[in-house]
């Protein structure tokens, strides 16, 4: 590390948590973090695509006459989201774009969840279904590490799709 850097370093830290901090030294952090935050991003997607799929299970004791068809669109969802990321991060696609593309996979395979679970005959079981699913997608943003927008914004269409199927349901 140059002298010239520890002494920006330095100075930032003296500095109080109001005073407007050193441009070069935020893109140098930004930079850096961008890497860490690349491979993330991607062991995040995943997770979550494992996990995603995983969810069958849960499924097949909840909602059992709607399994065939949530089993084929949380596998294709989940190896659609995998195949599209990893040919973007191989192809040095900025993260802002990617991370947006988390956003729009956990909405969609929520309102596809959403969307064929609200099919199911076991309505009691889809009621507490659907609020544990809430609760798993809108976790799945903390996952992701999204920006405050981003996430705000996903989590916002999550939890409009609760109460729409909520509502459906009763």
């Amino acid at each position: 590390m140059s002298l010239n850097l520890k002494r920006s370093i330095a100075d930032e830290l003296a500095k109080r948590w109001y005073q407007r901090s050193d441009p070069a030294l935020l893109r140098l952090h930004h930079d850096r973090q961008a890497v860490a935050q690349r491979h993330d991003t991607r062991v995040a997607a995943w997770a979550v695509a494992l996990l995603y799929t995983l969810f069958a299970i849960t499924d097949a004791l909840l909602i059992e006459d709607v399994l065939t068809a949530m089993i084929v669109a949380r596998l294709t969802i989940a190896v659609l989201f995998v195949v599209i990321l990893e040919i973007q991060f191989r192809n040095g696609t900025p993260l802002a774009i990617i991370e947006v593309q988390c956003a729009f996979a956990v909405v969609g395979g929520y309102v596809t969840w959403l969307a064929l679970s609200s099919l199911s005959a076991y309505h009691l079981n889809l009621s507490y279904y659907i609020t544990f699913g809430t609760i798993f997608m809108m976790v799945t943003n903390l996952l992701f590490n999204f920006g405050f927008w981003l996430s705000a914004i996903s989590s916002g269409f999550v939890v409009a799709g609760f109460f729409l199927a909520i509502a459906s349901v009763i």
